[in-house]
């Protein structure tokens, strides 16, 4: 296979080189330029199969750049690098469609790994197929070539968010980070993040509590259970956070449910029904409010 071409382009205030160690030269073809107002025309020039947009710490100009040449070129995947971290940036890059985010010092292994992804994605998984961009008026073997590369693409996120869910079911109860599980699956944690939410509805951190919470609700429903033990049981370590966090899915507090909870097996008791442990109204109610 042809090595993929990358385009860097320079956003550093001291246009210092991206260093890539010399095994990378066999992998990837690297070329630079800075961020001038040819920009476009020397995308078109240069054809890479992946744009890298470097920073060291991003400012509103820079990232509009970035937002236009991806509406320029939609199907051109774009990586960035960034020494500067935050969350509001990560989200923005998430929302701006950039394929994967990397935080200096660069991982030059993940970030080759990403590229070679990319690369064998954009030709469909195909040896041989020519190095090429999608400009504005593109043929529709480019449009069959990206409707590949994109069910590809879904393919492997559909399979690492459902390893995900299998780890969080049986780990739950453990401390469990987003970058662990990306990890486990083989991806950054950006693109990991960014799959899983698209491909579950919610952010991997919203499912994990959102499954801790219905263990807890599952324990509470037992006749000696406490709330600071279920607590700890489904995986929070502080009882305060784990009360909000309940709270929040469920409506009301850990203890409230649980008073509910025994006040309705009492009343089961006193009129003589059977003694219904499994809380089933309480749970059905519980689980209306964790859905929405």
């Amino acid at each position: 296979m042809q090595r993929p071409m990358l385009l860097r382009i320079d956003f550093t205030r001291d246009g210092c080189l991206l260093s890539l160690p010399a095994n990378a030269r066999g992998l990837v073809e690297l070329r630079s330029v800075r961020a001038t107002a040819s920009l476009y025309e020397d995308i078109v020039a240069v054809q890479p199969d992946v744009l890298c947009f470097d920073y060291d710490y991003p400012e509103i100009d820079g990232l509009a750049r970035l937002r236009q040449i991806k509406k320029d070129f939609p199907s051109l995947p774009i990586l960035m690098l960034t020494e500067h971290n935050s969350e509001e940036l990560t989200v923005w890059a998430l929302r701006s469609r950039v394929w994967d985010y990397f935080v200096k010092p660069l991982d030059t292994e993940a970030f080759l790994h990403a590229i070679q992804q990319l690369h064998q994605l954009r030709n469909g998984g195909q040896r041989g197929i020519a190095r090429h961009i999608v400009v504005p008026g593109s043929s529709r073997q480019r449009d069959e070539e990206r409707r590949s590369a994109a069910n590809v693409a879904a393919n492997s996120a559909e399979r690492a968010a459902a390893k995900a869910k299998a780890y969080v079911a049986k780990n739950y109860a453990e401390k469990i980070s987003a970058r662990e599980v990306a990890e486990l699956c083989n991806m950054s944690q950006f693109h990991f993040s960014r799959s899983f939410k698209r491909i579950c509805g919610v952010t991997f951190s919203d499912y994990l509590l959102e499954v801790r919470v219905r263990k807890a609700v599952e324990l509470l429903s037992k006749p000696r259970a406490t709330v600071t033990g279920a607590c700890y049981e489904v995986g929070f370590r502080d009882p305060s956070y784990f009360g909000r966090i309940f709270k929040r899915y469920a409506g009301i507090t850990p203890s409230e449910y649980r008073d509910r909870w025994v006040k309705k097996r009492s009343q089961q008791a006193k009129s003589g029904e059977v003694v219904d442990d499994s809380t089933t109204v309480l749970e059905a109610e519980l689980t209306l409010r964790l859905r929405r």
